[in-house]
């Protein structure tokens, strides 16, 4: 999994409620590695994640091709 991808599945909506719960601080919120040890992330198969790369790749071209 790819930095990228990893940061996308983090973020998604379904996570944001999980990471905002472990947070900590109120003027500047602190999360650490060991809160984030605690949240299950649900990640794609390979084969999976080889389909999602090879759609947006075809979009990305289509943008370009427009753009």
């Amino acid at each position: 999994m790819t930095p990228q991808n990893f940061s996308n599945t983090l973020l998604n909506h379904y996570r944001k409620k999980d990471i905002a719960r472990v947070a900590q601080g109120n003027t500047v919120v602190h999360l650490y590695s060991s809160q984030l040890a605690q949240i299950e992330i649900e990640i794609p198969s390979q084969e999976e994640q080889k389909t999602i790369v090879k759609f947006l790749t075809i979009i990305n071209q289509k943008i370009k091709a427009v753009s």
